[in-house]
């Protein structure tokens, strides 16, 4: 199944050039689809993760860790969560089968971060995935 995956990270996020880093999570199980290289979704996170969207709310005090950075949240408005550390930053968008994060660095404009992960995470839910 990975492979079905891995060209959405490769050529619509990293290939964007908007983002630096890349995955996508499986919300069943927590398994890790697609990746770019140099990420890892380290133990616990994607659980953390799932429980941001349970709860949009409590996302803003707890925070989101990707790759074993934290980041504040600093916009909770599910299918999106938008949260920075510095001049980093992920995006997180949820469908109905994946996760996706987006990772921007200070390289990277924010907003058109945020418009690549939405893009696909858009595309994937109009596709029922």
């Amino acid at each position: 199944m990975a492979g079905e995956w891995q060209p959405f990270v490769d050529r619509q996020l990293i290939g964007s050039g908007q983002v630096a880093q890349a995955a996508i999570i499986d919300r069943s199980d927590g398994t890790v689809l697609a990746i770019s290289p140099g990420f890892e979704v380290k133990s616990g996170e994607a659980a953390a993760i799932f429980n941001l969207f349970k709860e949009p709310s409590r996302a803003f005090s707890a925070g989101a860790t990707v790759n074993g950075v934290k980041y504040t949240v600093f916009q909770a408005t599910p299918p999106s969560i938008y949260s920075k550390n510095g001049a980093n930053g992920a995006i997180l968008f949820q469908t109905g089968k994946v996760v996706l994060i987006g990772v921007y660095d200070r390289t990277q404009q924010p907003g058109n971060a945020a418009q690549a992960v939405e893009k696909l995470g858009y595309y994937l839910l109009d596709n029922g995935m």
